[in-house]
């Protein structure tokens, strides 16, 4: 089971995702969070920020415990834990642009109606964005 994470990041009540670049192997060309797989040895927390970091070039604190959404899904082998993220350091941007072909701030209305990732990040971003 490879073990992944992911934050929501939101400001101003709208979602930022990131549209995979069509040449990945695991969902190309759809919109999904920010986040990726924890190392071996490294905790969920550190495996977020330094994934925040390479991803979006942003400084998080320490993600709230417990996390906001949990994904399983053994068919596909990952169990992804999911954080809301409220506060930041510094300006996200895309600094992974062979992972990432953009990333853009959407309303929960208008994040629904992408082409997502997961089918239960319509329902957490619903919620994410209350």
């Amino acid at each position: 089971m490879r073990l992944q994470v992911a934050g929501l990041l939101v400001r101003e009540h709208r979602i930022l995702l990131c549209l995979r670049s069509t040449t990945r192997a695991y969902c190309p060309g759809v919109w999904d969070l920010p986040g990726g797989h924890v190392e071996p040895g490294e905790s969920d927390d550190a495996a977020l920020r330094r994934e925040l970091e390479e991803e979006l070039g942003i400084a998080m604190r320490d993600p709230p415990r417990p996390p906001f959404a949990r994904i399983l899904d053994e068919a596909l082998g990952f169990d992804l834990k999911l954080w809301l993220v409220r506060d930041w350091r510094g300006a996200p941007e895309n600094r992974c642009p062979a992972e990432h072909e953009t990333i853009g701030w959407f309303a929960p209305g208008e994040a629904q109606r992408l082409r997502l990732a997961l089918p239960g990040y319509a329902d957490l971003i619903r919620r994410a964005s209350i």
